[in-house]
């Protein structure tokens, strides 16, 4: 059937128990991280220094238009719908895109932020060509 486990360490006129136990290691060395400052002391002098250094962070009314939230934009049209008391029927064409709502998921929201809203409203918004083709 085969050589036992420790037929390899009795054969050497050894046994496993007779020999000192070596802890495994790692054979990967990992750099230390240092986290000090380099060229200053963990002192108190040393820490009062490097905050006087640092510049005071801007208030928010003060941040650039750019760094702000775009405002919202359409990322999908989900579906939509006829007002209530209009019918479909009577409506041929574009006339009738123009009394509908559209069912619009926006960009940077999930989907249980989706909201109901008129064709004039979401003409205004940037991805309103995704409202268009929509439409077509």
């Amino acid at each position: 059937r085969g050589v036992k486990r420790g037929a390899a360490w009795a054969a050497d006129g050894g046994s496993r128990r007779d020999r000192p136990v070596r802890a495994r290691t790692s054979g990967r060395s990992m750099a230390k991280v240092s986290y000090a400052e380099s060229g200053g002391s963990d002192s108190d002098a040393g820490l009062k220094n490097s905050q006087a250094r640092r510049e005071p962070v801007p208030a928010l009314d003060e941040l650039d238009d750019s760094l702000q939230q775009p405002e919202d934009e359409i990322e999908r049209v989900l579906g939509h719908r006829d007002p209530p008391g209009a019918s479909s029927s009577s409506e041929a064409g574009a006339a009738r895109w123009e009394s509908a709502e559209f069912r619009v998921k926006w960009r940077r929201s999930s989907y249980t932020h989706c909201t109901w809203e008129p064709l004039a409203v979401l003409r205004q918004l940037p991805g309103s060509k995704r409202v268009a083709n929509y439409c077509k």
